[in-house]
């Protein structure tokens, strides 16, 4: 006899008790986005460390675009709350899609579906479930950076993966040039690579936001 009562109720997931890193890496890493309609195997694992590129990229940029308007001394100061901000920002990215690994890589059109409405609050929810298990309460500028970063991604896998002519993705490339993230190569990588990337990570971005004193930027 089953005595697994959560087998029926697949959407009984409560951070606190079922979040297991391991498990999201070894899930992650053999999803492929794109509902494999890509030109290679790339991993949601691969896909969530880029997005954390990506939004470690448009953080410290924001921070020179302050430096510029501070003095010295003042920008000084604020150097581990500028840390404790791009790490926070950099899990959160790395994150960003780790409900997945419950109810895999959905392909955007049929998500946006109003059938699939209950599926993307779930997401949503336990997302920030996830950070605030990880001591995140996010605001709205991290999560603007993380959901800019997921969109910049996009034009960086199109570009690389996809017929970025076909006009399904002009206006996207318009609005998020990849030109603006240049130096990012997508990696032709196996799932045991990505697992293991993905984990390594997320431990050092952990470990990172853990230890106060260490971190200077």
């Amino acid at each position: 006899m089953n005595t697994d009562t959560r087998s029926d109720k697949p959407l009984d997931y409560e951070v606190a008790r079922d979040w297991n890193p391991e498990l999201v890496a070894a899930s992650t890493s053999k999803l492929c986005r794109y509902t494999g309609h890509c030109k290679f195997f790339y991993s949601v694992a691969q896909h969530m460390q880029i997005v954390a590129h990506i939004a470690g990229r448009i953080i410290n940029r924001r921070f020179h675009q302050q430096k510029d308007k501070m003095d010295a001394a003042e920008w000084t100061s604020q150097r581990y709350e500028r840390a404790k901000k791009f790490f926070r920002v950099m899990l959160m990215a790395h994150l960003h899609d780790s409900m997945e690994h419950k109810i895999g890589d959905i392909a955007t059109p049929i998500k946006s579906l109003p059938e699939f409405a209950r599926i993307r609050s779930w997401e949503h929810e336990k997302l920030l479930e996830v950070y605030k298990h990880h001591g995140i309460e996010p605001t709205l500028m991290e999560l603007e950076i993380v959901n800019s970063a997921d969109k910049y991604a996009l034009s960086v896998e199109v570009m690389q993966m996809m017929d970025w002519e076909h006009p399904r993705w002009q206006t996207h490339l318009f609005m998020y040039p990849p030109d603006n993230f240049t130096g990012i190569t997508i990696g032709r990588n196996n799932p045991g690579y990505d697992e293991q990337a993905w984990l390594d990570d997320y431990r050092e971005l952990v470990e990172k936001l853990a230890n106060r004193e260490t971190y200077v930027i």
